[in-house]
């Protein structure tokens, strides 16, 4: 019943997150087992429909670290780029996009830089960029995720679409 009741509603908010329908019903099929196994919970919980986003969203984000850290294939301007093999042009066209995501970063106020480098370079969760700035959980959080819609939104400009785990990948990955 309620994976009838939220699937209208989860379902786009995970497809704009990830950016591929595919990879958003994975993370849906594993957010409702999560909540099958914490159905005990539900009965205590004061908004369950948060609740359940939340858990949706955290599924989402633990598929995109997965992502982030396997080697994968990724399309850029239709050409694919693995781990093992790529043209001088693939090679090109990967250099450009990590470039533009640096000048994307660069273009970031100093505090969003900040926790998106105390994130993403250095490792740190929400909740130790939080203590060592001073800030909510909830505005680090809240902030790595108008920083990656910020980098999606610069590529986007520039012509590429990326998904934020192959943004991360792109950011990981050295040549």
């Amino acid at each position: 019943m309620l994976y009838l009741r939220f699937l209208p509603r989860l379902r786009p908010y995970l497809v704009q997150m990830v950016k591929r329908e595919s990879i958003a019903d994975d993370i849906i099929q594993d957010a409702f087992i999560r909540i099958w196994l914490n159905r005990i919970k539900l009965p205590e919980i004061e908004f369950p429909t948060t609740w359940i986003f939340k858990v949706a969203a955290n599924e989402c984000y633990r598929t995109m670290r997965t992502m982030a850290s396997k080697p994968v294939f990724i399309e850029l301007e239709g050409s694919e780029i693995g781990s093992n093999h790529y043209t001088g042009l693939q090679e090109t066209q990967y250099k450009q996009t990590r470039e533009y995501i640096q000048e994307a970063i660069k273009q970031l106020s100093p505090r969003r830089r900040q926790i998106y480098e105390l994130s993403r370079l250095e490792g740190k969760k929400p909740a130790e960029i939080a203590r060592e700035l001073n800030l909510t959980v909830s505005t680090v959080k809240n902030t790595l995720v108008t920083t990656m819609e910020s980098i999606r939104e610069y590529l986007s400009k520039q012509g590429i679409t990326l998904s934020a785990s192959m943004i991360l990948f792109l950011l990981e990955k050295k040549l």
